[in-house]
């Protein structure tokens, strides 16, 4: 498969000011990641809430402004894209959000929230619209009657099938999917994931998934980036991150998994991480995991490992990991 996405060294950083306006604190939310994407793939992202998967996601379709750094789309570096260019970047890349009640306007029927993004980026008559609309809305397995219906009508579930439309309705060929199964209930989340593999298969879309879940992710994602702070601390084949996981906090993240057949993974020993992620007004010295591993040494406290080839692809900023490799 041929890269569709390759990113280096992306960072993003907000500031914090003061009351009097004065820059008080910076938030590096995403910090040097470099990785890339193949058209067609399911590329997932995981960690904990606040480490930096949704902004590193957003930043990567230009919702958010990078600070430092490169995206290469198809070759072309769109960080260096304005106005008009940008607007036709943006039909290629859309995205499907998290909460279906908040993302879709309370006021607009189905119809007009699936059209907008028709009208913004094509030349379409009505009668176009809303054939195009009944087609996406038979595509994610509701019905052509639901156009004229508003989105409180809907269950959960339904409305995220309506977000899922609307994000299909310029035909993009790269979708960020941010976390759009956390606000669901999880039987109406198989049914989800199983709708966008058929979408994918049907219009060869390549996915950015966003998600905390690492026994969901191993069932949809060809590559595994985990983050912790704003930085990949392991990165491989999907099979390998979940079945040889080679990061503490990797480790950890599957044993939190609940009922998960915990004898069924390599290398899991008992690994509970404790404590909270650090604020990212206050990240921590050397390696920033260093404070919640039970593994840290006086190294991992003053120096910060980088990701290291630990063979067949893998990457895993670990100085254990990586002297054992």
């Amino acid at each position: 498969m041929d890269n569709l996405i390759e990113v280096k060294d992306l960072s993003k950083y907000f500031e914090t000011n003061d009351f009097l306006g004065r820059s008080k604190h910076v938030t590096k939310a995403v910090d040097g990641v470099t990785l890339t994407i193949r058209q067609g793939e399911t590329f997932g992202l995981v960690g904990e809430s606040g480490c930096g998967k949704s902004t590193l996601g957003r930043t990567m379709i230009r919702m958010y402004e990078p600070t430092e750094g490169e995206i290469r789309y198809n070759g072309t570096d769109i960080t260096k894209l304005k106005g008009k260019e940008l607007t036709e970047f943006h039909k290629k890349m859309q995205v499907i959000f998290q909460d279906p009640y908040s993302s879709l306007d309370p006021n607009l029927m189905v119809r007009d929230i699936i059209a907008e993004p028709i009208r913004v980026f094509e030349d379409a008559t009505e009668e176009q619209i809303d054939a195009r609309v009944a087609e996406l809305l038979e595509a994610v397995g509701l019905s052509k009657e639901d156009m004229y219906k508003y989105p409180h009508e809907f269950s959960g579930g339904q409305r995220q099938r309506v977000g899922i439309a609307r994000a299909l309705s310029v035909n993009p060929e790269f979708v960020l999917c941010d976390e759009p199964l956390s606000a669901l209930d999880v039987s109406i989340q198989a049914q989800v994931v199983r709708l966008l593999e058929e979408l994918q298969e049907k219009y060869g879309l390549t996915y950015l998934f966003v998600a905390h879940d690492l026994n969901m992710f191993h069932h949809i994602s060809d590559q595994i980036v985990v983050m912790y702070l704003g930085q990949m601390v392991e990165v491989g084949e999907s099979d390998a991150v979940y079945f040889e996981p080679k990061h503490p906090y990797t480790k950890a993240l599957l044993r939190a998994i609940p009922h998960i057949e915990k004898d069924q993974i390599l290398n899991l020993e008992e690994n509970v991480i404790e404590g909270d992620i650090p604020s990212p007004f206050h990240v921590p010295s050397g390696c920033h995991f260093h404070p919640r591993c039970p593994y840290a040494t006086e190294r991992c406290r003053s120096e910060q490992p980088r990701l290291q080839d630990v063979g067949d692809g893998r990457l895993v900023a670990c100085f254990a990991a990586t002297e054992t490799a």
